[in-house]
């Protein structure tokens, strides 16, 4: 009777197991990646076809299709990635693009005829060009670029009936043209002045006349143009001046005049009319999830959207005649999916799936969860945590701690590969909003100021003691701390300034020393060394360099005791190569584990999906090595 009985248990047992067992759990990490991103659409003159980059290939590169879905038609291939594509809304011959070499971020824009299938360059090469937008009436493109003084950025117009271009401002300060009147004859400049302040002026055109709009005389503050009214008579502006978040207000250019529009607990992220004027959206960053809300100006009443996922919805902005309204939509299982509602058919439009060439589905993947904890301080921390759905009767996970760049930026939900593959393997990851990360308001984001290394760096080591309360199944004595840029620097910072606290780290193109990154700053970043300065420190100021000094992990290489990897690409612009070699050097003169991965081909980060799966593939097989993994997990 017994034997029969533990047989069923057994049975059942194995049938439980059977059942929750992870269906992407013997996925490799190349389905993963799979998945790819559409990104950068723009209509064509008749509103019959949409071009846009994607990297469904493994590179970013241009495309088109018809509005209403279908094949994909390639405009050109590349062996560099091109980030955006724009098509001419006046001439359906005429598509720009954007591109750069090796990720050096010299952006050069280029126009490619649809009739010849040919391309050529409209910009000069080593130098960087930024698009601002299309005029009102469609004919100019207005762009900016350093060719003049590789410090300065100044604005152009071309005009792309002759192709003539003209330079319309020229900047030899923190300025830069933040919008466009309708009728081309007025500027809205916007001044940075530090990273709590920042001015708008109005320039006059023809005359050359700047006009200041805004002043820190009562209290510092930031305020960014968003739009102008359909008559021009309103200026709608973004601003946290008198408030923690950013507010939309409006400025009266008559009676000169101020007016809050639009204020939620939240920071309001952008504000614009459609082309022809009859919708308004408001864009809301709520606790890292957009909310976009739609006015019919005409009626006052708020356009409803079709039903959609249950994830999050932005719509992007409508065509030129506003007949079709782009809807992007994305959750942690959804990588990026695009729509397009047709307001008069009320027909909505599914144009990508994403995941049409991986055997990942949606329902494998997990969904996060946010959370708050408190800090050493008591200050509140927001974090992302990634769970596995099927970890196992009585079997414990590794942690993964995931430190988001910038450092003013913030950690959203959404669909990551490698979060996602991680999780399949069992592991639990977390993705902390430190002290200055955006969205939070403008005291949170200012609460790193000259801590780097300090207070943030707690942020995270409170952030795995959490986990270990709140979470029975974490193993956070095997917690990898991983991180690009600013958070490859707090890989860095962990693994010298608090050596014990992480099992191992994965740090990408991030600044091992705080003096070397600001001498090494791109030329158009160079008038923008106050924000440096207020963020980090100014190292001709005594103080501030002695403190840099203990801030800076390369000094402190010796203390390293965990093993650690590095990626970094040789033509970054920003961190430059040196600041990973130095550490390596640095580290391995002392006897410390480092593996160091350089890719010659990348930048910044990583674009390439061949060099994404190395890298990433040399990380897993490094924590597997280093977290007392069996090549099986």
């Amino acid at each position: 009777m017994f034997r029969k009985l533990w047989s069923a248990l057994a049975a059942l047992v194995l049938m439980m197991g059977l059942a929750n067992a992870n269906p992407a759990a013997d996925l490799p990490l190349e389905e993963f990646f799979k998945t790819y991103k559409v990104a950068s659409m723009s209509f064509s003159p008749d509103e019959t076809k949409l071009a846009f980059v994607s990297d469904k290939y493994g590179l970013f590169q241009p495309y088109t299709m018809p509005v209403r879905g279908g094949a994909w038609t390639p405009l050109v291939t590349t062996g560099d990635a091109i980030m955006a594509v724009f098509w001419c809304p006046t001439d359906a011959d005429k598509i720009f693009f954007s591109m750069d070499s090796g990720g050096d971020e010299n952006f050069r824009l280029h126009l490619y005829s649809v009739k010849s299938g040919t391309y050529e360059a409209v910009t000069p090469a080593g130098v960087r060009a930024d698009m601002l937008g299309w005029s009102h009436n469609g004919y100019y493109l207005y762009f900016s670029t350093n060719e003049r003084d590789k410090h300065y950025m100044d604005t152009y117009r071309l005009d792309v009936r002759t192709m003539a271009r003209e330079r319309v401002f020229e900047n030899n300060s923190t300025l830069a043209v933040a919008g466009i009147s309708q009728d081309d004859r007025t500027f809205i400049l916007s001044e940075f002045v530090s990273i709590t302040s920042s001015n708008l002026y109005v320039y006059d055109v023809a005359s050359g006349i700047t006009t200041p709009l805004t002043s820190q005389e009562e209290g510092e503050a930031n305020y960014e143009f968003a739009d102008f009214s359909p008559d021009g008579k309103l200026l709608y502006i973004l601003t946290d001046s008198e408030s923690e978040v950013m507010r939309l207000v409006t400025y009266d250019t008559e009676n000169e005049e101020w007016d809050v529009a639009y204020e939620d607990e939240w920071d309001v992220v952008s504000a614009s009319f459609s082309h022809q004027n009859k919708f308004f959206l408001v864009r809301v960053n709520e606790d890292g999830v957009s909310r976009v809300e739609i006015e019919n100006v005409e009626t006052g009443e708020e356009l409803e959207l079709p039903p959609l996922p249950n994830a999050e919805i932005v719509p992007l902005g409508f065509s030129r005649s506003e007949r079709y309204l782009r809807i992007w939509v994305s959750a942690d299982n959804i990588p990026g999916d695009q729509y397009i509602y047709d307001l008069e058919t009320f027909e909505l439009i599914k144009l990508t799936n994403l995941f049409d060439q991986s055997q990942l589905k949606p329902d494998m993947l997990v969904k996060s969860e946010l959370v708050r904890y408190e800090s050493f301080d008591g200050t509140e921390i927001p974090a992302w945590v990634y769970r596995p759905a099927h970890l196992g009767w009585g079997k414990k996970a590794p942690v993964v701690i995931e430190v988001h760049g910038g450092p003013m930026a913030q950690q959203k939900a959404g669909y990551s590969p490698w979060i996602q593959f991680l999780v399949s393997r069992g592991f639990i990851v977390a993705a902390p909003n430190v002290r200055g990360s955006t969205g939070y308001g403008k005291s949170y984001y200012l609460a790193d100021d000259r801590k780097w290394g300090e207070d943030p760096l707690q942020d995270v080591i409170y952030l795995k003691h959490f986990l270990a309360d709140a979470y029975p199944e974490a193993d956070t004595s095997r917690t990898a701390i991983w991180g690009g840029s600013y958070g490859g620097y707090m890989v860095l910072a962990a693994l010298t300034f608090a050596p014990e606290e992480f099992a191992l780290g994965l740090d990408w193109v991030g600044p091992s020393s705080l003096f070397t990154l600001l001498e090494s700053v791109p030329p158009y970043w160079e008038p923008y060394k106050q924000y440096f300065y207020r963020e980090i420190g100014n190292p001709s100021v005594p103080a501030d360099s002695a403190r840099m000094y203990q801030q800076s992990p390369l000094y402190f290489a010796d203390r390293i005791v965990r093993p650690l990897l590095i990626v970094q690409g040789r033509n970054d612009p920003r961190v430059k190569v040196a600041e990973s070699e130095q550490i390596v050097a640095a580290a391995r003169k002392n006897g410390k584990q480092v593996e160091y991965m350089l890719f010659e081909d990348e930048g910044h980060g990583l674009r390439k999906r061949d060099n994404k799966l190395k890298a990433y593939n040399a990380m897993y097989d490094f924590m597997r090595a280093n977290l007392g993994m069996k090549k099986t997990d």
